[in-house]
């Protein structure tokens, strides 16, 4: 049970994936206000400005956020990632950063496994094709992953749990690490039928899988991303499967969040390739996953109240 804490005042600065009942016992332990919108600059100010404890979402955590926060001990993102936060800003402010890092990590695991299949055996094509009054299986012989060889950028609870699936599955299973010298990452992702990123994305890992890495890749290799969208140079990308460099691609995830056919149409051409599948940013969202979502944010809030704040990112 949360300790009641009154004095302390928390934010939710914009709208957030938990459950009503999640909001009550929050409301219980502090004096927290919700938001539901996606605020500006100006409204920002306005939110945070007696904020001890800022909860955001899709919030850009900016020098205007920081500097007008005067209160601010603890900023907590729903997310396991947290690439809208500029770590070493919040770090000069005095202000920890804490992220929410295991609560979807069966939910994208398995939403990864199901891109996998997707994308390998030609499922959402098929089904447009029956839709649509056809019936021309002999277009749609897919790819068995028994034997085949699958390499992981990222060994976190996600990375981590894919590889299990894909070990029970018959796959060959590589990971990439920090400690990954270059010449072994070049080495491994030549190497394998599929690729699956999971990693977050930060000023290091911005177009971490560019030009050179999905030039190496096998013709016939198929790409995977439920991570972030600007860990792939996409542009090339783009270019790379329409002149069929590699097999296909399954992403959940995109340079730029939410598709809109007016700002964002070459997403748009990228998602139209035949051999794309494309989901909303929607991995991490099943009903357990967000009913963990809920727990796991009120766990960061308690531990705050407690002045002994758990999940801190550490820069």
């Amino acid at each position: 049970m949360i300790i009641s804490n009154k004095e302390n005042s928390v934010v939710c600065v914009d709208r957030l994936n938990i459950l009503p009942q999640h909001k009550l016992v929050l409301q219980s332990c502090a004096n927290t206000v919700f938001y539901e919108d996606l605020p500006n600059d100006s409204q920002i100010v306005d939110r945070v400005a007696c904020a001890t404890i800022a909860i955001v979402n899709r919030v850009k955590v900016s020098k205007v956020f920081l500097e007008n926060a005067v209160n601010l001990k603890y900023l907590i993102t729903s997310n396991v990632g947290y690439d809208n936060v500029n770590l070493e800003l919040a770090s000069s402010y005095k202000v920890k950063v804490i992220n929410c890092p295991t609560y979807c990590s069966d939910a994208t695991a398995e939403h990864t496994i199901g891109l996998l299949f997707s994308i390998i055996r030609k499922i959402v094509e098929a089904n447009l094709d029956i839709r649509n009054g056809y019936w021309r299986k002999n277009l749609y012989t897919g790819m068995e992953l028994k034997g085949r060889t699958i390499c992981l950028i990222g060994k976190g609870n996600v990375g981590t749990r894919v590889g299990k699936i894909a070990l029970s599955l018959g796959l060959n299973v590589s990971y990439v690490t920090k400690e990954t010298p270059f010449s072994e990452i070049e080495s491994l992702v030549s190497n394998a039928d599929v690729i699956s990123l999971h990693i977050p994305l930060n000023y290091k890992t911005h177009h971490f899988f560019n030009a050179k890495l999905i030039s190496l890749m096998k013709k016939k290799a198929y790409l995977i991303n439920t991570s972030r969208g600007g860990i792939i140079d996409q542009d090339f990308l783009f270019e790379a499967l329409k002149s069929n460099l590699i097999a296909g691609a399954a992403l959940d995830v995109f340079a730029e969040e939410p598709i809109d056919n007016k700002t964002n149409y070459s997403i748009n051409e990228l998602a139209c390739l035949d051999n794309v599948v494309v989901t909303p940013h929607i991995g991490f969202r099943t009903e357990e996953s967000l009913w963990k979502l809920g727990e796991e944010l009120l766990k960061n809030v308690k531990s705050c109240l407690e002045g002994n704040a758990i999940n801190v990112v550490q820069i």
